[in-house]
Order: C-alpha cells, then sequence, then structure tokens
C-alpha cells in the first residue's frame, strides 16, 4: 500500500539522501575534473566507500535507537500482560555486532551505488562523443545526472528507512529475549484482500524473532 511517511521517517530519508547525493557529486566533478572524456570511468575506492558507510551509519544508529526502543517498550507491555518479570530490562541498545555488520552491508551499498553512478556517466559521455560535445557541454550533462537518477538517491534511502527500522524491532525483541530468558515469536498475518498463492502459503506461520520466516533459497 501507499505508504506517506512520518516526520521522523521523512527526517532519516532525507539525511541519507543528502550522504548518497555527496558521493554522486563527487564522482560527477572527479569526472570533469580529470577530463575522463571517454568512457573509461572508474568506480570508487575503499576508502571513499568506508567514508559514505560511516556517514550513512551515523543517521542508522541514530534512527534505530529511537525505532528500537519503540518496540523495546512494547515488548515490556507484552511481557507483562503475560506476568513475565522484566526486573532485567533495561533500555534498548544498538548492539556492536549490528553496527559491524550494517557497516560491511553499507560499503557493498556504497560500491554497488557507485558502479550505477558510474555507468549513468559513462552514457553521458557515450551519447556527448555522438553529439560532438565539447568539453564544457559534456560538464553541464555529467551534472544534470544529479537530477535524471534522483530516482535512484530515493529508493535507496527508503530501502535503507525500512531496513533499519525492521533492524532495530527485530533487535528490540532479541534484547528482551536475552534479558528475560522469554521466548518471543512473530506470526505471519496474510490481510491482503486477495492475497497472492505464496502470502497464503505463509499464513500463520509462526517463528521466533529471531528466525526467518524463510531461509535464503527456501521455498
Amino acid at each position: 500500500k501507499a505508504h506517506t511517511p512520518t516526520k521522523q521517517e521523512q527526517k532519516f530519508i532525507d539525511d541519507v539522501s543528502s550522504v548518497l547525493r555527496d558521493q554522486m557529486n563527487r564522482q560527477i566533478e572527479r569526472a570533469i575534473e580529470n577530463n575522463e572524456l571517454n568512457k573509461d570511468v572508474s568506480d570508487i575506492d575503499e576508502e571513499e566507500a568506508n567514508k559514505t558507510a560511516q556517514e550513512i551509519l551515523a543517521f542508522i544508529v541514530a534512527y534505530m535507537l529511537v525505532r528500537g526502543q519503540t518496540t523495546y517498550t512494547e515488548g515490556i507491555a507484552l511481557l507483562k500482560a503475560n506476568n513475565i518479570p522484566i526486573d532485567a530490562t533495561s533500555e534498548f541498545i544498538v548492539s556492536t555486532l549490528t553496527r559491524a555488520d550494517y557497516q560491511a552491508y553499507l560499503v557493498n551499498v556504497a560500491k554497488s551505488y557507485s558502479k550505477e553512478t558510474a555507468e549513468s556517466i559513462r552514457n553521458v559521455l557515450a551519447q556527448g562523443q555522438e553529439m560532438g560535445l565539447n568539453k564544457e557541454e559534456l560538464a553541464t550533462r555529467l551534472r544534470e545526472i544529479m537530477n535524471t537518477d534522483e530516482w535512484r538517491v530515493q529508493r535507496l534511502a527508503r530501502t535503507e528507512e525500512h531496513r533499519s527500522a525492521n533492524k532495530s524491532s527485530v533487535d528490540a525483541m532479541s534484547q528482551l529475549m536475552n534479558e528475560t530468558g522469554t521466548k518471543i515469536y512473530k506470526v505471519w498475518h496474510t490481510v491482503s484482500a486477495s492475497p497472492c498463492e505464496f502470502c497464503q502459503a505463509m499464513n500463520g506461520k509462526r517463528e521466533l524473532v529471531t528466525d526467518s520466516f524463510l531461509p535464503k533459497g527456501g521455498s
């Protein structure tokens, strides 16, 4: 269903979008500055990929702390409603493992995003060569990529909003399980008026919140 982001969600999307635009802009300006008027356009290096990942991770950790604490509070209410002691509970934290895993994942995201940008640059250079554009005209066309590829920025930023929100919810419940020694489950509810056969097959499936409804490669 169509979803209008809340102010909190939109701020996160805007913050991440800004980092992605900066990376794209640096890549375009580097191509112009180096006079790379051919199709041999390099992607970002490991250092720049790590820089982009760290900048995005800072926003993600802050966002996860807020979203995770909300789920954590809901989980405590769930435990209390079932007369389960909550003396060992505290407050939600983003674990070191989650941060490390997210950092590694974001480095790959930055590299993949860079490859897409490089491909856009190559396409513009190829078109410019066919049209006989000079360096200044090519530079103008290259900078227009910032507008024509804005959809990529939005796609990635929204994906990370969903991913980090879901991850924080799972981590919050996982933390409660560890603190209280209680197993917490999730159940797949199919609520569409006309669900596909796959969602129908999953309806009612029950798993620990830390487990996947389907293993990778499962069917």
